[in-house]
């Protein structure tokens, strides 16, 4: 079931005040882009939907990382220099296929993370936990091999 605007914004609020910060307007606008886009997104991608009139892109920076202690966003990284944010995905554990030529981004979901795990935990004795994971794909996407 889709949520609507204003259910949307009140779990804005709460996962934003639940974090420990205050829900303002600028961090209020910059979760709105992460969670209504479709792919992650970097610093000059959010800063050109968000707006320099909304926050400067060091108060961006600073938001994202707050919220990325928090574990309501995402760090990404697709090896192209580009550090780019997602909304978490509570429900289901995603990651990426990245196209190595036209930078297409593709979803799926899980990687049997906890058997995976268990294996890593088993080959690094000097571990006692893993805490997060990260995961993509880089390959070539059908559009990109026909050319």
């Amino acid at each position: 079931m889709k949520k609507s605007p204003r259910s949307k914004d009140r779990h804005s609020k709460d996962a934003i005040r639940k974090a420990g910060l205050r829900a303002t307007k600028p961090r209020l606008a910059l979760l709105s882009i992460l969670q209504t886009t479709k792919r992650p997104l970097s610093i000059k991608e959010i800063m050109g939907t968000l707006g320099t009139a909304t926050a400067d892109q060091v108060t961006v920076y600073r938001m994202l990382d707050a919220f990325k202690k928090a574990g309501i966003v995402n760090q990404i990284d697709f090896q192209d220099n580009a550090t780019r944010y997602e909304y978490k995905d509570t429900e289901h554990d995603h990651h990426h296929l990245v196209c190595v030529m036209c930078k297409k981004v593709d979803d799926f979901i899980g990687c049997d993370y906890k058997r995976l795990a268990g294996e890593v935990l088993k080959q690094a004795p000097r571990f006692a936990e893993i805490t997060g994971h990260s995961f993509e794909f880089f390959g070539t996407c059908r559009a990109c091999i026909t050319k």
